[in-house]
């Protein structure tokens, strides 16, 4: 392709992944993914596949988007669509609530059996 055609796709090819803001990265990424499942023939109520939730996971822990702002995103993108008079499944925006809550607060417990924080 002559130069003038791929409009900075080279650059974004051949770029460094540490010079690029993945955290509003992902706030897109994750929008986008939203948007197209909101708008799927049957209502996902807010809800990801096992697949865009695999997609979503792997961009967070290699790039280190941070849990609480994933969920204050998803929280913001959800209730975008309930304003907007589309059923979501008010779970989620508890979960996604209670989980920036509980780092804010700083009441996460530990499991017993292996002392692992859950989330």
């Amino acid at each position: 392709l002559d130069p003038s055609q791929c409009q900075g796709v080279e650059d974004l090819i051949s770029a460094a992944p540490s010079s690029f803001d993945h955290a509003a990265l992902f706030t897109v990424l994750q929008k986008h993914t939203l948007q197209h499942r909101m708008n799927d023939s049957f209502s996902c109520l807010g809800w990801f596949s096992p697949g865009q939730v695999f997609v979503l996971d792997e961009y967070c822990a290699r790039y280190g988007v941070r849990g609480c702002h994933r969920h204050l995103s998803y929280l913001k993108d959800l209730m975008d669509y309930a304003e907007n008079s589309m059923l979501v499944d008010p779970m989620l925006l508890h979960y996604s609530y209670a989980f920036c809550a509980s780092h804010i607060h700083g009441n996460r417990y530990l499991n017993n059996n292996n002392n692992i924080a859950k989330e």
